[in-house]
């Protein structure tokens, strides 16, 4: 069932991924909000993203109405840079996706080149109206990863839904690979 719903990968300042469910006139906090915290941009400093009761540093605090994301996840131990998706609507009935917002991560190590154990990693939300959704990876088969970096996403006709990367983890050069999200068929 299409809701007209628009799901955002929003790449973060330094600390946290955020898929945002954005409506009309929402307003997420860039540049003062990180996720569902606000964001200390720390002078000629690293920035980082902090919560007032956490501690001791400043932690800017400022006024307003602002809409949390609704999945998030930490830059530092879990990949680098959201890459947004689609919901998967497609017809080859994997229903365990059907509705769910299908996204991934750039990579989980971020340096050039791209090396094999810098891998792009693949994941859905799973539903509910829970203020924070849970994110679920996808078990890549063979190997459980997606050995290249991810750098975006293609959706056909049908709905099915296309991770499209490379090695090198750069936009140009001519090894790009696109793959396509299946059904696991069960070992007989």
């Amino acid at each position: 069932m299409k809701t007209g719903d628009l799901y955002v990968g929003n790449v973060g300042q330094n600390d946290l991924e955020e898929v945002e469910l954005v409506t009309s006139g929402s307003n997420h906090g860039w540049p003062i909000k990180e996720g569902t915290k606000f964001f200390n941009a720390n002078g000629t400093n690293e920035g980082f993203a902090c919560d007032p009761a956490d501690g001791p540093f400043p932690c800017p605090v400022v006024g307003g109405s602002f809409v949390d994301p609704i999945a998030q996840y930490d830059t530092h131990h879990e990949g680098h840079a959201v890459i947004g998706g689609f919901v998967y609507r497609g017809s080859e009935l994997i229903k365990k996706l059907e509705g769910r917002y299908i996204f991934g991560d750039f990579s989980i190590i971020f340096r050039f080149p791209i090396g094999p154990q810098d891998h792009g990693r693949l994941f859905h939300l799973k539903p509910g109206d829970d203020d924070l959704r849970k994110i679920e990876e996808f078990q890549i088969v063979p190997g459980n990863k997606l050995s290249m970096a991810l750098l975006g996403w293609g959706q056909d006709a049908a709905g099915e839904l296309y991770p499209m990367g490379n090695i090198s983890g750069l936009p140009f050069f001519d090894e790009g690979v696109v793959l396509k999200i299946v059904p696991v068929v069960p070992a007989k």
